[in-house]
């Protein structure tokens, strides 16, 4: 609720996350006199027949919702996020140079991957609360991709598929 908070006040963003649990909870069936309008917020994305998760869990998605995925992610790794990211990127993206910042720090961590010499990606590994925008600001303008994973974020699983694909796309892979 941070960056919320700064974007449009405390009421407010107190207000918009109510009115988000309220439409998630009508969707999942918890409430549904609660139920907002459907133009309050886009309806989450379908699970898949082969899911793990459950309907009676609550809405889900594609490395996110109430129960943990069968899939290897970043919370049933045999390791810290940092490891585990660092896992991922070595073993699925060998064609770039990657430099890790921020290594040992509980706080946040930066992976810069290059190509030829030049920057391709820029990956911050950030904590939910945090409200630091200097390196996206940075990276827009100079044009270099950039993403964001938040590692302590609750029903946020950063499966290995979704940080594949993430960092794919951004890669333009």
């Amino acid at each position: 609720m941070g960056l919320l908070s700064s974007l449009f006040g405390k009421k407010a963003a107190e207000e918009l996350e109510s009115l988000v649990k309220n439409v998630t909870q009508g969707i999942a069936g918890q409430n549904p006199q609660q139920s907002a309008p459907q133009s309050a917020a886009p309806a989450p994305a379908p699970v898949p027949q082969s899911s793990p998760i459950e309907e009676e869990d609550g809405p889900s998605g594609f490395s996110w919702g109430p129960k943990m995925p069968a899939e290897e992610n970043q919370y049933n790794f045999p390791g810290t996020f940092e490891e585990y990211f660092t896992k991922i990127f070595q073993e699925n993206f060998g064609g770039y140079s990657i430099e890790i910042e921020g290594a040992g720090s509980n706080r946040q961590l930066c992976y810069t991957f290059r190509s030829g010499g030049s920057t391709a990606l820029v990956v911050e590994i950030l904590p939910k609360n945090t409200s630091v925008e200097a390196l996206r600001r940075k990276c827009r303008n100079q044009g270099i991709p950039y993403l964001r994973f938040y590692h302590n974020y609750d029903g946020w699983w950063n499966t290995k598929a979704y940080v594949i694909q993430r960092v794919s796309n951004a890669l333009g892979k």
